[in-house]
């Protein structure tokens, strides 16, 4: 289990406490032209670098919109000094609410098929609420041929987006990126430690909308190559069995009952 939670890393510890502020603060416009929106750097957060092998990896989460009403992205990015083989780079991404700090859509793990000095792992909603804030977090995993396998490493969250772009507010001037804090209750927070610590479950926002909470497990975040060889066949049967994505359940606060469903992205 020690290894499972090892691998799980911040997508779970991110939701059972008190978040971190971070000191960003920047805007985005809106070229009212067109209602699309120019995403700046300060949608990034800072970069994470380790070295392995002698190959710098260096990683970032962000956080974007667009002109497609309802959509916010998540992204995590991860660079290298030098082009590495196949399976070597490993990235997890998901995007949360900020203030409650619920997952509403996240990718399963994914790694590099060819060689390269660039990959990046993607997921977005497409029912973002006017008003709420949006906050990328991500995982990389580095493939350390020393140890003959991955060292999993945490990367810092992005700033938070606020979501102000519909059909009726097309003029906005701004959308911003502030501080993450969490505004839920200390008795939701300690619920969370035990739905996590006793049945491995952070909370998530289901595609229909209700709260609740979901298996890591059925994530496939315990999902533990040790190779670049293993992680490649794991990718290609994941997509072979379910395509694009996979539906899973989510709980009520009682671990079992079925309330609503939760997309997991393949691709």
């Amino acid at each position: 289990m020690k290894n499972k939670k090892y691998t799980i890393l911040t997508v779970a510890v991110m939701l059972i406490v008190a978040l971190n502020s971070m000191s960003t603060y920047a805007n985005t416009t809106i070229n009212e032209k067109n209602n699309s929106i120019s995403t700046r750097s300060d949608a990034i957060s800072s970069s994470v670098e380790k070295k392995y092998n002698g190959v710098k990896f260096k990683g970032r989460t962000m956080v974007q919109t667009a002109n497609v009403l309802g959509k916010v992205s998540a992204l995590t990015i991860v660079e290298t000094s030098a082009k590495v083989p196949g399976g070597h780079i490993g990235a997890h991404t998901a995007l949360y609410k900020e203030g409650s700090g619920t997952a509403v859509s996240s990718s399963s793990w994914a790694y590099n098929s060819s060689s390269t000095n660039y990959f990046q792992r993607k997921v977005q909603t497409t029912s973002a609420k006017k008003g709420t804030n949006y906050r990328a977090h991500g995982t990389m995993k580095c493939y350390d041929k020393t140890i003959g396998d991955y060292r999993g490493v945490t990367l810092n969250k992005s700033p938070y987006i606020t979501y102000s772009l519909d059909e009726e507010n097309i003029d906005d001037e701004y959308l911003s990126y502030k501080t993450m804090n969490l505004t839920i209750s200390e008795d939701e927070k300690q619920e969370r430690v035990e739905m996590y610590e006793e049945k491995g479950m952070i909370a998530a926002e289901g595609l229909n909308g209700k709260e609740g909470y979901i298996s890591l497990e059925e994530m496939g975040v315990y999902e533990n190559p040790k190779t670049p060889e293993e992680a490649l066949k794991l990718q290609e049967e994941n997509l072979n069995k379910y395509g694009d994505y996979k539906d899973i359940p989510v709980y009520d606060e009682d671990g079992v009952s079925v309330i609503d469903t939760f997309r997991v992205w393949f691709k």
